[in-house]
């Protein structure tokens, strides 16, 4: 699960504490466990949009599009349970959008 604001406005991390076995995998993912079922929160619930540092202005954007279009190429072709990075073509294709629209050059 990934957030694009304060932990404290998405999730209540206190309760997961109590409820869940946290694992840290890597430096932004933690992994959640509790009898076999189990998520992965991903910047220990804060923005992870703010990782490389703060974004500001039209960048945000694509960002947020390379968030939302992984999540649906995923969805689409039923990938199995795990960590995921983003895909080649979810990339190439939100820089070529960012491009055109915001810097106006034909990709």
């Amino acid at each position: 699960m990934a957030s694009v604001t304060s932990s404290d406005d998405e999730f209540d991390l206190s309760w997961l504490r109590k409820n869940y076995t946290k694992e840290i995998i890597s430096k932004y993912i933690d992994k959640y466990d509790r009898n076999g079922h189990y998520f992965y929160l991903l910047n220990r619930g804060n923005a992870i949009n703010f990782i490389h540092g703060a974004v500001v202005g039209d960048f945000i954007l694509l960002v947020q599009k390379e968030m939302i279009d992984t999540i649906i190429y995923m969805d689409k072709h039923k990938l199995e349970n795990g960590v995921q990075d983003s895909f080649d073509s979810v990339r190439e294709r939100v820089a070529d959008l960012w491009l055109k629209y915001f810097l106006k050059i034909k990709a």
